[in-house]
């Protein structure tokens, strides 16, 4: 009756029951209640006690393994945040909207009342805040906003993260916007030993930002490297190439002068003629993937015919739904490419879509850039999280 009433109420314990031998038709039922041992009188003390402590091993090595269990698919759930995080945050090649989404997501997966970014001038090294979200705000808001703090010049001058709490610092400590706060971390941007920027994040109402806060932080922050260093690299050709290119209709009017910006930023320049199914594939575009330049003719196929298999199918599919859809004016697609060293590479390919009056497609202008080195840190960084 005990152990019906013990297990009525969910209670979880190890238990022994002690009877006379004349009781063993009992020994089923309380068995079957849930007990772990039955022992049956004269009793071996020894035996007794190693029972006892059997059973309080087994239930501690139950215990540790639902501990263990817990944390490796917390870790797991973790891990798998921050890569679609990271994705999400690489993806783009456009400043303004990667220093947005750094900020976005560093509210979103810490504990953290207000998240920035800041970067330092390439031109004049001076460090100005780009963008910043308060918790309670829908949207970031980008700045452009030169600042000075003492602990933002010392995590560029070591590369190391800075965290400080209210309790730790002999003064007050205050976030990049100059407002006093009650704990706050600074976590560097970086691509080598150079510091690109640093993302911060502050806490108020007496609440402090952890060491798991700034593990998130950093790997946000290794993240925001590889988009800051592909956006930085290719910012020049946007203005000076991509724009021009999807206005211009003759690429050879100002062929020398787009090869060089293209050779600079390490960008291939495609065109591609509906109305005469010709293709344009300039120099730089054939050279990234290790061909000379009279190595790949001027046909669709040359282009299509090295998409990797698994790809292939699904790069005509997106060809075939801007080509089909009136309202579609960019194609954008990222997929392995056949190197002449028989090696794939992954690159991204876009394009604006011009059309003619009638809305048909009339002409594909536009880029391709290697991001191999992008795949390969995000496959690295979820097979050693």
């Amino acid at each position: 009756e005990l152990l019906r009433e013990i297990r009525s109420l969910g209670v979880s314990a190890p238990a022994i029951a002690i009877m006379d031998e004349n009781l063993q038709d009992v020994s089923v039922t309380v068995l079957q209640l849930g007990l772990e041992k039955v022992v049956y009188k004269p009793i071996d003390a020894k035996r007794l006690v190693e029972k006892i402590e059997h059973i309080l091993e087994k239930k501690r090595l139950r215990s540790q393994n639902l501990v263990l269990t817990k944390r490796l698919k917390d870790q797991y759930i973790w891990a798998e945040e921050i890569t679609s995080t990271g994705r999400y945050i690489a993806s783009s090649i456009d400043l303004d909207q990667i220093v947005l989404r750094v900020v976005e997501v560093g509210i979103r997966l810490t504990n953290a009342h207000q998240a920035s970014i800041a970067l330092s001038n390439q031109d004049d090294g001076k460090i100005t805040l780009k963008a910043y979200k308060n918790k309670n705000d829908k949207e970031p808001s980008l700045v452009d906003t030169e600042i000075n703090s003492s602990f933002i010049d010392r995590v560029f001058s070591e590369a190391k993260p800075c965290r400080v709490s209210k309790e730790q610092a002999s003064q007050s400590i205050t976030d990049v916007i100059g407002l006093q706060v009650d704990s706050v971390v600074h976590v560097p941007i970086c691509d080598r030993d150079n510091v690109l920027g640093v993302i911060s994040a502050s806490c108020v109402d007496g609440e402090n930002l952890s060491t798991k806060d700034e593990a998130i932080l950093s790997s946000i922050a290794d993240y925001a490297a590889v988009a800051l260093k592909n956006a930085w690299k290719h910012q020049v050709t946007r203005d000076e190439v991509y724009g021009r290119l999807a206005h211009e209709r003759n690429l050879e009017l100002d062929q020398e002068r787009h090869h060089l910006a293209a050779r600079a930023a390490q960008v291939g320049i495609w065109d591609w003629d509906f109305k005469t199914n010709m293709t344009y594939f300039s120099m730089e575009w054939k050279s990234i993937m290790g061909y000379d330049d009279q190595e790949i003719g001027h046909k669709v196929h040359e282009w299509l015919d090295r998409v990797h298999p698994s790809d292939a199918e699904r790069v005509k599919l997106e060809l075939s739904a801007c080509a089909l859809n009136p309202n579609e004016n960019r194609f954008e697609s990222e997929y392995r490419f056949l190197h002449k060293d028989g090696s794939y590479r992954w690159l991204l390919n876009q394009a604006p879509v011009l059309r003619n009056t009638e809305s048909d497609v009339h002409r594909l202008t536009g880029i391709h850039i290697d991001i191999t080195d992008r795949k390969q840190f995000e496959e690295s960084w979820l097979y050693n999280a």
